[in-house]
């Protein structure tokens, strides 16, 4: 689910993180968003405003990370990540996190 700046994130995705379900925040740095986003908008043509430029983007960053230490989400910086290394990370949570469920299940 993307975080867009201005929009809030659907309530459905507020009642699943409330209920329990894993969400991993995913972020890269400025620099190399704001080089993807240049080479986005010249494959597209388009001109789009602030879209990429490195003070916005800068602000996307950290109003996300305030969004995934506000709702305890654990954060994986793809910047210098291979999908590979990015899947293994976020299999690895998902083991912890169901470890943990089972372990909170077993002391009901």
């Amino acid at each position: 689910l993307p975080l867009v700046p201005g929009r809030t994130p659907p309530v459905s995705f507020e009642e699943a993180l409330a209920s329990g379900v894993l969400a991993i925040g995913l972020v890269a740095s400025p620099s190399r968003l704001a080089q993807v986003r240049r080479q986005r908008l010249e494959a597209l043509g388009d001109r789009a405003p602030g879209y990429a430029e490195p003070e916005q983007i800068r602000d996307e960053v950290s109003q996300s990370r305030l969004f995934f230490a506000r709702h305890s989400l654990p954060v994986i910086d793809v910047t210098r990540r291979s999908i590979e290394e990015t899947a293994a990370e976020v299999q690895a949570l998902l083991r912890s996190h169901r470890a943990r469920q089972a372990g909170g299940e077993a002391l009901r």
